[in-house]
């Protein structure tokens, strides 16, 4: 009797397939071919871009404070099996952590990223040389790292991987999406001095700040009063402050400050329809 149930048993599994512990049909993380590729599947990545990974990345996976999914090149590898490594077991070093989907969930996201991929360069209308007097002019130099030269209060634009779309917002409204490493710490002492600055360190007994010129000031926690996060961006919006035409000249500029081979095209005209009048 035994024997016939461990046979039939056999047989069941045979049919059925193997199974995950939570009664899943489990899908092969090893495997360098994505086994779900259906428009049904693609479909179900973008959502799960949309509702997982759309607070770092862009609505649709194009970018946002953190780079855009779709582009032809990817710093840490293209193909659909170094694209399940990233997603599933995060990036070192980088704010990408790992996660505890489905692998078949995290295939359909690669399916959707994949059929999102662009060919084409990014189309840039303005003009660099002009967008660099007017990134001095406006004094974008004291809180941006250019890559040689620059302050350090900002986002480095070397090393930014940002949409133009996303920049364009950025410079147009810069409080709607301000990161945590860049958004001020205000506390108050117990001597009655008031310090502001950026957090570049915390530990258990001690924080580090580093103020306007770019200073440090270690302060012991013990001596805090109280502190607030104010939600605005240290930097000003310059939607009045700049025409439509240079707008594009300045995204232009600090487009070029990346540290990219991705190539760029550029353009005589474009547009301006939606720029704040």
């Amino acid at each position: 009797m035994a024997r016939r149930i461990a046979c039939l048993l056999l047989i069941l599994l045979a049919v059925v397939g193997p199974r995950d512990a939570g009664g899943q049909e489990a899908t092969s993380s090893t495997s360098s071919t994505n086994p779900h590729t259906t428009p049904e599947d693609v479909q179900e990545g973008r959502m799960i871009v949309r509702g997982r990974c759309s607070s770092c990345h862009g609505l649709d996976g194009t970018g946002g404070r953190a780079p855009d999914l779709t582009r032809q090149h990817l710093r840490h590898g293209n193909s659909d099996e170094a694209l399940f490594g990233n997603i599933k077991r995060g990036i070192p070093g980088t704010g990408m952590a790992g996660t505890n989907m489905p692998d078949r969930n995290v295939w359909r996201v690669i399916s959707y990223l994949q059929s999102r991929r662009k060919q084409e360069p990014p189309v840039l209308a303005g003009d660099a040389s002009i967008g660099k007097a007017l990134f001095i002019k406006h004094n974008c130099d004291a809180c941006h790292w250019t890559g040689k030269q620059g302050g350090r209060r900002g986002p480095n634009l070397a090393t930014s991987r940002v949409t133009l779309e996303y920049l364009r917002r950025a410079i147009l409204d810069p409080n709607l999406d301000v990161a945590s490493q860049h958004r001020q710490l205000v506390l108050a002492l117990a001597d009655g001095r008031i310090v502001r600055g950026l957090l570049l360190n915390e530990g258990d007994y001690h924080v580090q700040l580093m103020d306007q010129q770019e200073g440090l000031h270690t302060i012991a926690l013990a001596d805090v009063e109280f502190f607030e996060r104010p939600l605005h961006s240290l930097m000003q919006s310059y939607a009045n402050a700049l025409t439509p035409k240079e707008l594009d000249d300045l995204i232009a500029y600090v487009y070029s400050l990346r540290e990219t081979d991705e190539p760029v095209e550029l353009v005589d005209e474009v547009r301006h329809d939606d720029h704040p009048k």
